[in-house]
């Protein structure tokens, strides 16, 4: 799936049973056009879509920084 440059998504927070719902108090910017993978997650009636993608292709403000794990990809969620 291809993502274009400076799309807002949400991050993502662990939940209930370790499950990853998204946290819509902490945005990102996705900083250039990129191809990520669209992942099967049940949303729970959300309209967003979850993406896995590579830390380096967002932008983060030091606030949201936290809640992102050390790792090279994330999962964020995106509007439908």
């Amino acid at each position: 799936m291809q993502v274009k440059r400076n799309t807002v998504c949400y991050l993502s927070q662990m939940g209930h049973n370790n499950f990853i719902y998204p946290k819509r108090s902490s945005r990102a910017i996705i900083r250039d056009d990129c191809d990520v993978e669209r992942l099967s997650l049940i949303t729970g009636g959300e309209q967003l879509t979850p993406i896995r993608i590579k830390r380096s292709h967002l932008m983060i403000n030091k606030a949201s920084e936290r809640d992102l794990r050390d790792e090279d990809h994330t999962i964020v969620w995106l509007d439908k």
